[in-house]
């Protein structure tokens, strides 16, 4: 497994995960955690790996491993922001110094589906919740080069 060309990952729109792929996704999500943590980062995307489908993991930062979200969804953005100091795997080997200021909604209520395809709900702030989107984002062909503060 290997991160693809920025080029694949910008403007590309994923299709949702069916029941029938959650197995193979969990499978797969296994494989991007190992290649997030050699690479240094705390989320990756499906699309970041060349696979165009609504899944994406981040680092847990309460307990050792990795978050799955599968068919994320924000249904609510606080309308306080802040200016949030990103990197992305994406760009990691592209640029110089591959991080960008991003404004961001600094909490959020999201949806997903989890590995037995039922579906969870969590209000999220702070790092939580700038991952979360970040990720989200490159579902949807967004990346920190086209949501960069000027």
């Amino acid at each position: 497994m290997r991160l693809v060309s920025p080029k694949l990952v910008e403007n590309c729109k994923c299709e949702p995960v069916i029941l029938s792929e959650i197995d193979a996704v969990m499978g797969t999500a296994k494989e991007m955690f190992e290649l997030m943590t050699a690479k240094n980062g705390i989320g990756l995307a499906a699309p970041q790996i060349g696979i165009f489908k609504r899944f994406f993991i981040i680092k847990n930062f309460s307990s050792p491993g990795y978050q799955l979200f599968i068919n994320p969804v924000i249904s609510w953005k606080s309308e306080k922001t802040g200016s949030f100091k990103e990197g992305c795997l994406t760009y990691n080997t592209q640029t110089e110094n591959p991080y960008w200021y991003v404004r961001r909604p600094k909490s959020i209520m999201a949806s997903w589906w989890i590995s037995d395809g039922s579906g969870m709900s969590k209000k999220m702030s702070s790092l939580t919740a700038q991952v979360f989107q970040h990720e989200a984002d490159h579902l949807d062909g967004l990346t920190i080069s086209n949501k960069v503060e000027l």
